[in-house]
């Protein structure tokens, strides 16, 4: 990613590309950890996915949907309805052509 951004700059559209993969395998990651209830790894995985998924809106609600599964384990449901919230007000502003199958 690092290689990207020097090379073709920081806002091009490949460097966008590379970090909404980037930011999936932190969310596909974070979900394995929180099945193995390791918990720091998964919130630090989550952090980056959302820094990630800046530009890919149907990322960021996946990883706002992923740290409301994550506070629920926690016992933290406000903050777990606070993501869940999040996740939907951005699923409902996007159209069928952002979605992915």
């Amino acid at each position: 990613l690092v290689l990207r951004q020097h090379f073709c700059g920081a806002d091009s559209e490949e460097v966008w590309r590379a970090c909404k993969t980037v930011g999936e395998m932190c969310n596909l990651l974070a979900m394995t950890y929180l099945q193995q209830e390791d918990f720091a790894m998964v919130l630090e995985l989550l952090k980056k996915a959302d820094i990630l998924t800046e530009r890919d809106p149907p990322g960021r609600a996946v990883t706002y949907n992923n740290l409301a599964c994550y506070y629920r384990r926690q016992g933290k449901l406000h903050a777990a309805l606070s993501y869940l919230q999040k996740s939907l007000k951005i699923e409902a502003g996007l159209s069928s052509d952002d979605v992915e199958n």
